[in-house]
């Protein structure tokens, strides 16, 4: 099977995996009932959302700045600042690639491609960590039965299609990769490709190691934390954009931030349908609230996130073209 065939096969799955989770998000949808809470909803708090993930970004950007200072001290934060804009805008439409858009945007001779990808995979592992620790403080924060609504609708759906126990999933899942690691190395004097391999993979660990050589990690750990709580905050002001969900709090926007979360799992565009249909999914299940208050509360957080994201991607695409000409 030819490379580009391959290719059309991921995006056609993508694509149909997607339109079976758009079909059973709104396959039972009352649209008078959808619209009607449409109509209530208070644009205010729609527009304070987009500047919580406005926010989130920049405290992205920041926290990635700490990161590649050890690697290319003369790094801009314009620069980073569009390369993150740049993968956004990317993942919109595929998914799982916006770190490697990242890196290639932003890599140069000063910035190696390899070392970029580990400070990035750095930061992915810093907010799976952020994303189980709000998680956990919300089943204590939540009166709720969030933690048997997780392993009834999540953790044992996904360990029973695989007739497996969760932890020997996950245990599996270290032993190949530990084996994976193990013959790149082993064969990388036999096999170009286990060489190339190889390198990156030391790549990858120079660039984990640069946390050490961050001068401020009380503020890395900081703007973790504020990236977090600012998607977090996200969710609780679209409660408060609709009346319905007004009584919701903190606690609740933690528990659907981190199921909103799940979506990113899998491989659909930016998210779309996975979405919408696990958040809907909580809200109906854990609150009580009709599906289709769900379906609009899932729409107000994701589509209007994701045209900001496309907004902010063409820009930085234009602008980042344009200053890459001037410097030849």
């Amino acid at each position: 099977m030819s490379d580009k065939l391959k290719k059309v096969l991921k995006y056609v799955f993508a694509a149909a995996l997607a339109a079976i989770l758009v079909y059973l998000a709104l396959k039972d949808m009352d649209w008078k009932v959808f619209m009607s809470a449409f109509g209530q909803t208070r644009w205010g708090y729609v527009a304070l959302s987009l500047l919580c993930a406005l926010l989130a970004l920049i405290f992205r950007v920041e926290r990635w700045h700490d990161l590649m200072l050890p690697i290319n001290r003369d790094i801009r934060r314009i620069d980073l600042w569009d390369s993150c804009n740049i993968g956004n805008l990317v993942s919109v439409a595929v998914p799982w690639v916006s770190l490697f858009v990242r890196c290639g945007a932003i890599s140069d001779k000063k910035t190696p491609y390899d070392k970029t990808l580990g400070t990035i995979l750095m930061e992915r592992a810093w907010d799976c960590l952020m994303v189980l620790l709000f998680c956990i403080l919300a089943i204590f924060l939540n009166t709720g039965n969030i933690a048997e609504w997780f392993y009834e609708n999540i953790a044992k759906g996904l360990a029973g299609r695989l007739n497996l126990n969760l932890g020997l999933i996950f245990a599996c899942l270290l032993l190949l990769g530990a084996l994976f690691i193990f013959l790149c190395f082993k064969l990388r004097k036999k096999i170009p490709l286990a060489d190339k391999l190889a390198g990156w993979i030391e790549g990858i660990f120079e660039g984990f190691k640069s946390f050490k050589e961050v001068q401020h990690k009380p503020r890395f750990i900081l703007y973790s934390v504020l990236l977090w709580t600012s998607y977090m905050l996200m969710c609780l002001c679209i409660f408060h954009a609709l009346p319905m969900l007004s009584h919701l709090g903190l606690s609740d926007a933690l528990f659907l931030f981190t199921v909103g979360n799940l979506s990113s799992l899998l491989p659909v565009p930016g998210g779309f349908g996975a979405y919408h249909y696990f958040v809907a999914l909580a809200l109906s299940g854990l609150y009580d609230v009709s599906w289709e208050i769900g379906i609009l509360f899932a729409t107000l957080i994701h589509e209007t996130r994701s045209l900001m994201l496309v907004a902010l991607g063409v820009l930085s695409l234009l602008f980042f073209q344009k200053r890459r000409a001037s410097r030849g």
